[in-house]
């Protein structure tokens, strides 16, 4: 199963998990894959100005990016431009 917008090459790093009373589940990103979805769906964001001016919460990144599973899922999208743009972000919030 794909969302619309997404390669079905880049389905992964999600976890089900059920909600509510109706026990439906629902697909949440692990932290890493959520930034690299959202840097590749939002190219726009180069510069390390532009990506300051997202205001991401430098230390909720630091407590919950594993960069080891970052660079994994980083590395299945084979996106040069990808890549510069987490290396910004890891570079601002003192990852790199």
């Amino acid at each position: 199963y794909a969302c619309s917008g997404i390669k079905n090459d880049y389905y992964f790093g999600y976890e089900l998990i059920e909600t509510g009373k109706d026990h439906r589940k629902v697909r949440i990103a692990d932290p890493a894959k959520a930034l690299i979805d959202f840097f590749y769906h939002h190219p726009r964001y180069n510069t390390e100005d532009e990506i300051l001016q997202l205001r991401l919460n430098g230390p909720v990144l630091s407590e919950s990016l594993r960069e080891e599973k970052l660079m994994q899922y980083l590395s299945r999208f084979q996106n040069r431009k990808l890549e510069k743009r987490v290396a910004t972000v890891l570079k601002i919030y003192d990852h790199a």
